[in-house]
């Protein structure tokens, strides 16, 4: 029986958050059906007769449920006033590119006239001319039509996820009102001069591709041939700012400050600085904060040498977003990948490395197969669901690929630092990095023109994906009668225990 602790406590409210987003998200019903909902959810969790635990799952389920609700009842606002051509002003939240126009998502949007501002709910979806002074973080003004949000230039995903209550059309120029100041001036300002680095040092597309590696792609697209390149073979995860990037600037740090002498507590306090600083790097864009916060989750369990619950803590500080973000669960594809993605190397790839210690061990390039196949394994119901498509030569292409990324991100780190130099040597330093680079671009093309890259298989239900799921921790969480399971081992710094 479980017990009442406080850890318990506190898992069964993420719990209870996570059971109220997914419900609310499928079934978006009035709040007076929260109680319902409630009642059928929690109905199994009698058995344990603890009622605290059950009043923590409560909490969390109407906490997230409200909260939801009132999204919903954001966007059902009808207001006249955001509608025709009005001038506004707001805080630029996320920033994007489409067919090479600007899209920023505005929120702390006020209306503007009569000497008056107005401030509303929700955020506000400007299309704009490419500009180059629109950065996340600075408050703007503009003058456009606004319009209710509609496909197909806003997903009914994104406009319930965003909470966008209208878009911005025809906007013409874009005024900063407030600029980016202090450290985020100084942010953007090494931002500036990374790109220019890669520019010098490395021809288009490797150039694009080193600096989507580096601090995202928000800055530098990349060409869209390669992009769907990327996507035909399932690789798009490495082409941004993800928490697998994350993950090998940590490690990197883990692994030089060990070979340094650092102890061991240190070395992963000094992991996650890096984390967020390579966060603050890549912009802080919400997204990849995201990503941040759930590996640094994931650090802290190992921080605090409770590395076999880093899985709770991971569940926890995902519940954290929901609270803010309740939508994110069911909306936001990015969130349900990287939320898939994490817990794989936290759950699965342990769990290969004990079932299958031929394959999986523990040297850098077993350790490496055993991340990539947990994430491609987490990860894959969840395309299935969501595209309903499935590429074939995604596992081959992620095991030939993967390892080289790390490989590539140094090269491309040392290309930056010299990209200063005279061109020649700065040329010569490119060179090293556009050898792997290309090969991940050569590669991902080629295999992007197979026949079976990008094979539709048409709707993929939710059940469906759920049944995946249930056939692949039947598949490695149950014990095998004729095959004994090989004694407990710690992979990747993660202890494999028994539950």
């Amino acid at each position: 029986m479980t017990k009442a602790t406080p850890a318990a406590i506190a898992r069964f409210f993420a719990v209870g958050v996570f059971a109220a987003a997914l419900g609310h998200g499928v079934w978006p019903q009035p709040i007076s059906h929260s109680w319902a909902v409630l009642a059928v959810v929690a109905a199994p969790l009698w058995r344990l007769r603890r009622q605290t635990l059950l009043l923590a799952f409560a909490f969390g389920f109407l906490v997230t449920f409200i909260r939801f609700d009132a999204v919903f009842q954001t966007l059902a606002d009808e207001d006249p006033a955001l509608r025709g051509v009005r001038v506004l002003e707001g805080t630029v939240s996320e920033l994007g590119e489409d067919n090479g126009r600007s899209r920023a998502l505005l929120s702390g949007v006020n209306l503007l006239g009569g000497g008056e501002a107005r401030a509303i709910r929700g955020n506000v979806l400007v299309s704009a001319e490419r500009y180059a002074g629109l950065l996340a973080g600075a408050r703007i003004r503009v003058r456009c039509t606004l319009r209710a949000p509609s496909t197909p230039f806003v997903r009914e995903s994104a406009r319930i996820r965003d909470e966008i209550r209208a878009v911005c059309y025809d906007a013409g120029d874009v005024f900063v009102e407030s600029p980016a100041r202090g450290a985020r001036q100084a942010l953007i300002f090494l931002q500036n001069k990374i790109i220019e680095s890669l520019n010098r040092a490395l021809p288009s597309p490797q150039s694009e591709f080193a600096i989507g590696l580096l601090i995202g792609n928000a800055r530098s697209p990349l060409p869209a041939a390669v992009r769907d390149n990327f996507r035909r073979t399932g690789t798009s995860h490495i082409v941004a700012v993800s928490g697998y990037n994350i993950s090998i600037v940590a490690a990197w740090l883990l692994a030089v400050l060990l070979w340094l002498g650092f102890s061991r507590r240190l070395a992963l306090l000094f992991a996650f600085l890096g984390i967020w600083s390579y966060v603050a790097l890549a912009g802080a864009l919400p997204a990849v904060s995201r990503a941040g916060a759930m590996a640094t989750a994931v650090f802290a369990a190992r921080l605090l040498g409770r590395e076999s619950r880093a899985g709770h803590a991971l569940l926890l500080s995902a519940a954290a977003m929901l609270l803010l973000r309740p939508a994110l669960l069911v909306f936001d594809i990015g969130f349900e990948l990287t939320l898939a993605a994490t817990a794989g190397l936290v759950v699965i790839g342990p769990r290969l490395a004990q079932k299958y210690p031929r394959f999986f061990g523990r040297s850098l390039l077993a350790q490496t197969v055993t991340e990539t196949s947990a994430a491609i394994i987490a990860t894959f119901p969840i395309i299935l669901w969501r595209f309903g498509t499935a590429s074939l030569v995604s596992p081959l292409t992620n095991f030939l690929v993967t390892p080289a990324v790390p490989g590539a991100m140094a090269a491309s780190a040392l290309a930056l630092l010299f990209g200063f130099l005279p061109l020649p040597f700065a040329a010569l330093f490119g060179l090293v990095a556009w050898l792997p680079l290309s090969f991940i671009l050569n590669l991902t093309r080629l295999m992007a023109l197979s026949p079976v890259a990008s094979v539709a298989l048409g709707e993929f239900p939710w059940w469906a994906m759920a049944v995946v799921y249930g056939l692949i921790g039947f598949w490695l969480f149950v014990p095998s009668r004729r095959i004994a399971e090989p004694p407990l081992q710690q992979y990747g710094g993660w202890q494999i225990e028994e539950c």
